[in-house]
């Protein structure tokens, strides 16, 4: 039968296994359920919380304590100056860089060298460990306890006292040595948004301490103003040589100068030559020329155009604005005018007539003279404008030769003159700065820092803080108990409840079966739910036998098969302890061992196994033969016989059937013990036979796929499940559980069982 296939119709399909795993894995963690896993993890969580406390308490006992001085000093690059002069070494800069780097530097290694050296640490035990007394092992310190606790109640014991071990030849220290350890405990810290810097030390020696703090700073300051001193005094000496030579170089630089002029016989007036002056009157002569040359050009330009374009000259501008044209026109308009009135009155070839018309030819014939004069005056224009230009450009380039020879010679004069200007100005900040550090070296240096707070010994140890230390370690230990806790229960994988079943696989449950315990002496679970049927086992019991009784109230089953996903599920003990109550209800009751394999039911019952169902299967036995009756409880049984090599053949045969079809037609009710499952298919060619299934899954122990895994190969080999029972239930831890059947068969209802 496939995934997809449907189930039988008796029971609701088991949901998909990886997401309903995942939803049960993720049930609601309420406080009520946090605080049920705190208290059945106690033990636990107190052990941890008690081992984490006590390591701790150890662990700081053997730490050796340290000291902590502090000493401030403040950075101040801008101090009052006595006289304005600029510094040879500057002051520090005040940016956000300067404390940092100040820092640094107070942690260099030539810096720390010097405080070794000062303070002696050499000869110090906190720094020379060849004279420290050896330190105790651990032999030591237990032999010192026990002659300590022995010497309270007067025994004395003189093996307990250790003699001082004779300490071997070491090899001298050296400052060099000691730079490392004594950085190792310095720390320089720039405090943010000032100029303060927190110089720290740390030493097992508090008055180590403070010393090396102090010194630190001291240090430091003293390197600044011996600094300065020394720059001072190195800039002046450099200084001094070097007025010297400038001075010789001034000398040598005006000589050169004053022979090229002579050489070159450069007389210069004012900052021009005669030949440069005069060529810059010529340049703006030719730019006026120019500029002349192309109007004139561009005015008979026009001119030309017209006439080649047959346009009369009259519309030419210089024609238009000529004041003699414009007066010929004002003397055409007056005889047009009155030409025009001598016609209202007389015919053309009236004298008054002839004589008008021949003023106004006389006037068209001038303007036309008039018109060609203009023309020709404006070709005399652009050609005169030409020869004036050319005659000033030539001018203009003889000229510019002649400047340019002078030029050259006068480029090399300026340089010459220059290199003596700048000599001169080198000389006069030499001198002026020589004179400035001299005054300088002459006063007392001081350098950028200060110190504001000097260091003094602490009172008593920053490190470790046993209390704290051991408090966090407590509270650590505590929360690190409760969190394995928790994630133990949450990686939980088996079931604890019935209501985790049923949510999980959408089948019913029938009950829980509480763990029997499995000392020699301690009687079966089938004898217990037979001799005290009171008990909480015997009502656990008559809970699942009346469920599987009222699972078809119109029909109850007369054949069960009991069976599991894995071993060691409690199929054998459930089934005789369900067979033996049935007995008790005065019915005939009978239990099949169809386990081939691992038969068990003869073991239980203290029978042996000499023959049963395989044999009867086989043919070599009668079913009268392989049927057997416990003294004790008159539960009848079949065991399963010999070993054979192919027992799911014989299950799944046809006598199989035959035969659970004829012991339900005798027995009012048939169980069929079966093997698991998932490890064999022998229950699932038989799950057919019965009437009804019964599914069981251990308490805690079998994993939730391995048990929906099972169910699900059992439906889908055709079995009418009646429900599932939870096997070996720890009554008392599942109390402590916070789920709806919590205390089921425990707690509150413990005073309705008897153990009688």
């Amino acid at each position: 039968m496939s995934t997809a296939q449907q189930f039988p119709s008796n029971v609701q399909p088991i949901r998909e296994t990886t997401p309903q795993l995942a939803a049960l894995e993720e049930e609601s963690l309420d406080l009520r359920r946090i605080a049920a896993t705190l208290r059945r993890r106690k033990i636990m969580i107190g052990a941890i919380a008690v081992i984490g406390t006590v390591v701790m308490t150890l662990y700081v006992g053997g730490i050796t304590p340290l000291y902590k001085a502090e000493t401030e000093i403040v950075i101040e690059p801008e101090r009052k100056k006595i006289v304005n002069i600029d510094q040879v070494a500057q002051n520090l800069s005040s940016d956000w860089l300067t404390p940092p780097t100040e820092a640094a530097i107070i942690r260099s290694r030539d810096r720390a060298l010097l405080a070794v050296q000062r303070l002696d640490l050499v000869h110090n035990p906190a720094f020379n460990p060849s004279l420290r007394p050896p330190a105790p092992g651990a032999l030591d310190v237990a032999r010192a306890w026990l002659s300590t606790a022995l010497g309270a109640i007067g025994i004395e014991f003189t093996w307990l006292k250790k003699p001082a071990p004779i300490q071997a030849a070491s090899r001298e220290l050296t400052p060099e040595d000691l730079v490392d350890s004594y950085l190792g405990g310095l720390e320089a810290i720039p405090q943010e948004r000032s100029r303060l810097i927190k110089i720290v030390y740390t030493s097992i020696d508090p008055v180590i301490a403070a010393a090396a703090a102090n010194a630190a700073a001291t240090i430091y300051i003293e390197s600044q103003n011996a600094a300065k001193t020394q720059a001072t005094r190195e800039a002046n000496a450099w200084l001094d040589r070097r007025v010297n030579e400038v001075r010789e170089q001034i000398v040598q630089a005006q000589q050169k100068r004053d022979e090229f002029r002579r050489s070159a016989g450069i007389v210069q007036i004012g900052d021009l030559t005669v030949n440069a002056e005069q060529l810059g009157q010529l340049n703006s002569q030719l730019l006026a020329a120019r500029t002349a040359r192309q109007q004139a050009d561009a005015r008979y330009a026009q001119i030309l155009k017209l006439q080649a374009n047959g346009t009369p000259l009259e519309s030419a501008p210089d024609v238009l604005s000529s004041p003699l044209i414009q007066n010929l026109r004002l003397q055409e308009i007056e005889t047009a005018r009155r030409i025009a009135e001598l016609k209202t009155q007389f015919r053309d070839g009236h004298p008054k007539m002839i004589l008008a018309k021949a003023e106004m030819a006389d006037i068209h014939t001038k303007l036309q003279a008039e018109i060609s004069k203009i023309a020709t005056q404006l070709r005399h224009e652009a050609e005169l404008t030409h020869a004036s230009e050319t005659t000033l450009q030539a001018e203009v380039k003889r000229l510019e030769q002649q400047v340019e020879q002078q030029n050259d010679a006068k480029v090399t004069l300026d340089g010459l003159e220059a290199d003596l200007q700048t000599w001169k100005q080198l000389y006069e900040t030499l001198l002026s700065r020589y004179k400035e550090t001299e005054v300088q070296d002459s006063t007392l240096q001081r350098g950028d820092a200060q110190v504001i707070s000097p260091a003094i010994p602490p009172g008593g140890p920053f490190y470790p803080q046993k209390k704290l230390l051991i408090a966090v370690a407590f509270l650590a230990s505590l929360v690190i108990g409760t969190i394995l806790a928790i994630a133990i229960e949450l990686l939980d994988f088996g079931f604890r409840s019935l209501t985790q079943i049923e949510a999980l696989t959408g089948l019913p449950t029938l009950g829980m079966m509480p763990l029997i315990s499995r000392k020699r002496s301690s009687p079966r679970p089938h004898q217990i739910a037979t001799s005290k049927p009171g008990s909480i086992y015997g009502e656990a019991v008559r809970t699942v036998r009346t469920a599987l009784l009222l699972s078809d109230a119109e029909r109850p089953p007369r054949t069960l098969l009991v069976t599991s996903s894995v071993p060691n599920e409690g199929k054998t003990a459930t089934a005789l302890s369900i067979a033996c109550q049935s007995v008790q209800s005065e019915k005939r009751c009978i239990v099949v061992d169809c386990d081939l394999r691992q038969s068990a039911i003869h073991a239980h019952l203290g029978a042996l196994n000499t023959r049963g169902l395989s044999d009867y299967l086989r043919g070599k036995a009668r079913l009268e033969e392989i049927i057997e009756a416990d003294t004790d409880s008159k539960v009848h049984f079949i065991s399963a016989g010999t070993r054979v090599p192919n027992p799911t053949d014989l299950l799944g045969s046809v006598q199989m059937r035959r035969l659970v079809q004829a012991l339900s037609e005798t027995y009012d009710f048939v169980i069929l013990d079966t093997p698991p499952v998932l490890a064999v298919s022998d229950a699932l060619v038989m799950v057919r036979y019965a009437d009804a299934t019964l599914f069981l899954i251990r308490w805690e122990k079998t994993r939730r796929q391995a048990a929906v895994s099972g169910l699900k190969l059992t439906l889908e080999a055709g079995a009418n499940l009646a429900g599932v029972v939870m096997t070996q239930v720890d009554v008392k831890r599942h109390a402590q559980y916070n789920y709806a059947d919590s205390g089921y068969y425990y707690g509150g209802y413990a005073k309705y069982y008897t153990d009688g």
